[in-house]
């Protein structure tokens, strides 16, 4: 699994994406992780899916996959979509999600789970 090297939490994550990472690495899905990723189809802009479906064999190009974000909860998940849209709209974007966190991690660099 790659990562962008900042990538983004949820609120109500805060204190549980240590765990979620743990569970994603051992491939073994907390309840309520969710994860954000870029989607695979290039006319989409992200993917938010529970971290079971994603570990699951529906998703097949998970190692693949840049996930940029971490929640807890489906709620949490919207809330920071929102969050990655403010500052794709800050940054000059617009609503270019997927440019601006391919742009981000390009200038970051990615790290692998």
């Amino acid at each position: 699994m790659k990562f962008l090297k900042t990538y983004y939490v949820g609120e109500a994550a805060k204190d549980l994406y240590g765990r979620f990472l743990r569970g994603l690495k051992k491939g073994k899905a907390d309840f309520e992780c969710y994860v954000i990723t870029i989607a695979e189809d290039p006319h989409e802009q992200l993917d938010i899916m529970h971290a079971e479906m994603f570990l699951s064999k529906y998703v097949p190009d998970r190692e693949e996959r840049l996930i940029v974000g971490l929640a807890a909860g489906k709620p949490d998940a919207v809330n920071l979509t929102a969050k990655i849209t403010e500052e794709s709209v800050a940054a000059g974007f617009g609503g270019r999600l997927r440019e601006f966190l391919l742009d981000k991690a390009e200038r970051e660099g990615m790290r692998i789970l």
